[in-house]
């Protein structure tokens, strides 16, 4: 039995604007095993296993089963992990050396082809390959930096009856959104991510809404950075100390179908286990 181990994580800067994106990795695992028959038949990672098969003649076609703490649609990157997950998987199996730029391109274009992402999110992809930050160009499918971030304690709070696309929000934003995305480019490349990942919150918020009211709930207990991911709906904070953190989770689970999850950011890249 093979298994693979690849992160969730969340937006830095959302690449459906202009094709530039950034993301971080956070302790959010998803693990996914070879198996001889499946738990739960999923069509959606049936045709990505045969997609990228037929793309890299690949022999081996194993049942997967999959175990995720990472909720879907809720702008944590699920979709890029399962992407390149599976093919770390394939690889393992069908004994390829794809390179690490190989199989990212692939990944990110079966997302675009199974309209899993708008962009193919090569960011979200890279994040959750290498860990940390990842800033890439998501049209050429160019990571442009690539670096260690500190490990700091992070809630996610989110509304488990809610869930969002970015197909519905691509090519909707003004001229204005991608000069505004264009400077915290520039900002995430002189080394700053949390308080880019809180603009770029707010920004996408302006088509999408925010929950302004579990935000105003969890600044009473002082985070360094809280918004909203990306597209969202999911919101993160981060804190100084898992102390804060918890006391705030506690507050946030009284709230109607609110749930949290209490983790941290990632430098771990994906493991793969024969």
């Amino acid at each position: 039995m093979s298994i693979v181990t690849v992160n969730g994580g969340i937006s830095v800067i959302s690449a459906f604007i202009n094709g530039i994106g950034a993301a971080v990795s956070i302790d959010l695992p998803m693990r996914l095993m070879t198996t001889r028959e499946a738990e739960d038949p999923d069509p959606v990672l049936h045709e990505m296993t045969e997609w990228y098969a037929k793309r890299f003649n690949f022999k081996i076609k194993p049942e997967i089963n999959v175990h995720s703490r990472i909720p879907r649609g809720q702008g944590l990157k699920s979709s890029s992990a399962l992407a390149i997950g599976v093919i770390e998987l394939l690889c393992i199996e069908n004994g390829s050396r794809l390179a690490d730029e190989e199989k990212l391109a692939a990944a990110a274009q079966v997302s675009r082809e199974m309209k899993l992402s708008a962009t193919g999110a090569y960011d979200d992809l890279s994040a959750a390959y290498f860990g940390g930050l990842a800033l890439a160009d998501n049209k050429e499918n160019r990571l442009l930096l690539r670096k260690e971030i500190p490990v700091m304690p992070i809630l996610i709070a989110y509304d488990a009856n809610q869930q969002r696309s970015s197909y519905a929000l691509k090519d909707s934003f003004p001229e204005e959104a991608a000069a505004e995305i264009e400077t915290l480019v520039e900002r995430v490349k002189k080394g700053s991510f949390l308080p880019v990942a809180a603009l770029n919150g707010q920004i996408i918020s302006r088509k999408t809404g925010i929950r302004n009211d579990l935000i105003d709930l969890i600044k009473g207990f002082h985070p360094l950075s809280v918004s909203q991911s990306g597209k969202g709906p999911a919101i993160f904070a981060v804190f100084k100390n898992t102390i804060e953190m918890r006391e705030c989770a506690s507050t946030l689970s009284k709230q109607k179908n609110i749930m949290t999850i209490l983790t941290r950011t990632s430098n771990d890249p994906i493991q793969g286990v024969e």
